[in-house]
């Protein structure tokens, strides 16, 4: 006797619909994604979807939500920091931890997400603009307060680069390494691991906002970063 297919409770079928959505928006984006392919891929009816999201925006909204609560389970944590010098180094290696290194148990998860992320940027680019606007105003300010900060206690020099800037050239320039390795392996000739990738790129980007080599070495300790970080991926 053939076994009745257990009937998902109204939340439960919601997020298989969000589960079955995201890759085809991360690999086709949203004009090129249909509600009936969806459907198809959530093994429901056009009807059934229409029930729990009254348009494809709808749906396209949830899925900003669901991936705006991943990168919070980690920088909501970092916003209760103490303004200043370590401070920067700590949201800097978060950033460039979270974007290049798989995390245990989301992989499927971050992939897709990038993929959204980067094909947003190719098409009407209001995922990423909408993404980037919530980064902004959730996480700039601690940022910003800490560079001026440093500044003032002499770990971070002036130049004529707005603060803002100074961030998001460092977001940028790990987004552009992350793009760089999409298919599995390196776009460009390069040798080094994820985790070295990561602490040359922290570097960089830390020497590129200003920071003084004293004050990155004295802050800049990776491995007891990588584990506090880790942490709170969990």
């Amino acid at each position: 006797m053939k076994k009745a297919r257990t009937r998902l409770t109204a939340e439960a079928r919601k997020q298989e619909i969000i589960r079955a959505a995201r890759p085809l928006f991360a690999e086709h984006g949203f004009k090129g994604t249909s509600v009936r392919r969806i459907a198809e891929a959530a093994k429901v009816s056009e009807a059934l979807l229409y029930k729990h999201f009254p348009h494809k925006e709808a749906l396209y909204q949830e899925l900003f939500k669901y991936s705006l609560r991943q990168i919070d389970i980690v920088m909501k944590r970092l916003k209760d920091l103490k303004a200043g010098s370590e401070t920067i180094v700590i949201m800097v290696y978060a950033v460039y931890l979270l974007i290049l290194i798989e995390m245990p148990g989301r992989v499927a998860e971050q992939r897709s997400f990038e993929r959204l992320l980067f094909h947003s940027l190719l098409d009407d680019a209001g995922f990423a603009r909408a993404l980037f606007r919530v980064y902004h105003d959730k996480y700039m300010g601690i940022f910003t307060e800490s560079l001026a900060i440093a500044i003032r206690q002499g770990d971070v020099v002036t130049m004529p680069v707005s603060n803002e800037n100074r961030v998001w050239f460092a977001h940028h320039l790990a987004m552009g390494l992350e793009l760089c390795f999409m298919t599995g392996s390196s776009a460009y000739e390069c040798r080094l691991t994820r985790d070295e990738l990561v602490n040359e790129g922290v570097i960089y980007s830390l020497r590129g906002m200003g920071m003084t080599d004293e004050a990155i070495r004295r802050y800049f300790k990776p491995d007891k970063l990588r584990k506090y970080v880790m942490s709170l991926a969990r």
